[in-house]
C-alpha cells in the first residue's frame, strides 16, 4: 500500500517532460500557452478573465497604479539601478513598489512599466517617453498620486489589489501550462494492493 502511495505523489506533481515553452507563453500573455497546447477554451478562459481583471483594477485606479516610479523620486537613492548577481541592473524603485511584483507576473501587459522606469531623466526631459507605448504606465507625477489618495474614495487603493491578483493568478496560469492540466489520481484497484 505504501508503494501505491508513492507512486501516486511522484506522478502528481508534473508531467513526464514539463513544456518550458508553453509555460513561457502563458508568462508573456496569459493562457497563450495553453492555446499552444491545444487547450483552447482554457486558454481564451484565461487570457480573457486575467487580462480583465488587470485593466479592470487599472481603469479603477485611474490608470495610475501599475508603475514604477523613477529613482529621483526614490529618496535617498541617487541612481535607479543596483547591480546584482552577475552584474545584472535590478530597479531600485521596487523598494518602493512592491506591489510591481505581483503586478508583473502579467506578462507583456505590466512589463513597460520596466522600461519606463529607466527611459528618460524627468528633470532634463520630463515629457519623453518610449516609442510604441508612449504614457502606458509611466509614474505619475507625485501630485497626482497625492490627490488620488486624498481626494478620492478607497477604489484606488482597492484597484492595485486587482491588478496584483491578476499577476499573481497568471503565475498559476504558467504552472498549468508547464506541467499540464491537474489529475486526480486513480486509487489503485485492490489486485495491485495485495
Amino acid at each position: 500500500m505504501e508503494s501505491s502511495f508513492q507512486n501516486v505523489a511522484t506522478r502528481l506533481p508534473c508531467r513526464e517532460k514539463p513544456d518550458y515553452l508553453a509555460a513561457s507563453l502563458s508568462l508573456l500573455v496569459p493562457g497563450l500557452g495553453q492555446i499552444y497546447q491545444r487547450r483552447t477554451l482554457k486558454g481564451l478562459l484565461f487570457l480573457v478573465s486575467l487580462n480583465f481583471l488587470f485593466f479592470y483594477g487599472w481603469f479603477l485606479g485611474s490608470r495610475s497604479n501599475v508603475y514604477l516610479p523613477r529613482a529621483e523620486q526614490c529618496v535617498p537613492f541617487k541612481t535607479n539601478v543596483v547591480r546584482v548577481a552577475f552584474g545584472l541592473p535590478f530597479p531600485k524603485p521596487l523598494y518602493y513598489r512592491w506591489q510591481y511584483f505581483g503586478q508583473a507576473g502579467m506578462g507583456l501587459v505590466a512589463w513597460p512599466a520596466i522600461l519606463q522606469c529607466y527611459w528618460a531623466d524627468e528633470e532634463n526631459e520630463p515629457e519623453s517617453t518610449p516609442p510604441l507605448i508612449g504614457k502606458y504606465l509611466k509614474a505619475p507625477p507625485e501630485r497626482e498620486l497625492n490627490r488620488l489618495q486624498t481626494e478620492g474614495d478607497a477604489s484606488w487603493e482597492l484597484a492595485w489589489v486587482f491588478t496584483v491578483a491578476a499577476g499573481l493568478l497568471n503565475l498559476l496560469v504558467v504552472y498549468d501550462a508547464l506541467c499540464g492540466p491537474a489529475v486526480i489520481a486513480a486509487k489503485a484497484s485492490k489486485s495491485q494492493a495485495d
